[in-house]
């Protein structure tokens, strides 16, 4: 039977010969076994050839072939023909910058709820740049722990906003909120656009700018939430925004708050 055996094989390898998702046959060379139903139904032959870099094209098999319904043909066409079978962790790590940014905002959004359902799978997508922006570029969610972007609120920010399109669903909004993200928020106003100002070695900023960053501050420190409120003076502690004055010498400085005094009769 060595006879049959090769020839079968060799067979099924190279012509269209096995059934494919959806409709036709192809040839093992040219084929992919996906885990899960949601996997074919993501991942457009087309894409997986993009990620995968096939040349020839690449497609689904048939659905009908699974670990349960088919174990020996399943084993026969992993061992024999070399058809590798695509995880959700497997193809995760090939979402690049490029393909992102080539894929239609439904795409993208259908992308969103596929991993809203994944998380046991979160370092898998750690580091990606799954977040599209208004003008279609992706970003990583944080980094050096700041966000990269924001979901879109109610008014219109200068934050680098996400496309209210790929963030319209509920499964979608959960996702981008288990990689940290929110809607803009008075906190983040002040951290990313007032403090990095006075982080430079010369800071430059007149009495009547200085006053409004002071009242911008003010607002953020008057939020309900505890959480944000640490996260703000923690950003505080660490900035020289405070302007001070030597008592020696009457020079002005621009201290950290927790290296000046206040300027009491009694000091």
């Amino acid at each position: 039977f060595a006879p049959l055996f090769e020839t079968v094989r060799e067979a099924l390898s190279a012509e269209s010969l096995l059934p494919r998702f959806g409709v036709g046959y192809v040839a093992a060379a040219n084929a992919k076994l996906a885990r899960t139903q949601d996997l074919r139904k993501l991942f457009s032959p087309a894409q997986i050839a993009s990620l995968f870099e096939a040349e020839g094209g690449l497609v689904w098999l048939s659905e009908e072939i699974t670990r349960d319904r088919t174990p020996e043909l399943r084993r026969y066409l992993m061992q024999e023909l070399d058809v590798d079978e695509v995880e959700p962790e497997t193809i995760l790590p090939l979402l690049n910058k490029s393909f992102l940014e080539a894929q239609s905002d439904r795409w993208v959004l259908k992308l969103y709820e596929f991993l809203s359902a994944q998380s046991a799978l979160q370092y898998s997508w750690e580091g990606l740049p799954l977040v599209r922006l208004k003008d279609g570029t992706h970003v990583v969610a944080y980094v050096d722990e700041q966000p990269q972007a924001f979901l879109p609120g109610e008014s219109e920010t200068s934050f680098p906003t996400m496309r209210p399109t790929v963030c319209a669903t509920k499964k979608a909004r959960d996702f981008l909120r288990s990689l940290g993200l929110t809607e803009p928020d008075p906190v983040d106003d002040v951290i990313r656009n007032v403090l990095p100002r006075y982080r430079s070695n010369k800071v430059n900023v007149s009495n009547e700018d200085y006053a409004a960053d002071i009242r911008r501050i003010l607002a953020a420190f008057g939020t309900d939430s505890k959480d944000w409120r640490n996260k703000l003076l923690g950003a505080l502690h660490a900035t020289s925004f405070v302007m001070a004055v030597n008592a020696g010498d009457r020079s002005k400085w621009i201290s950290k708050p927790g290296d000046i005094y206040l300027a009491t009769e009694r000091l």
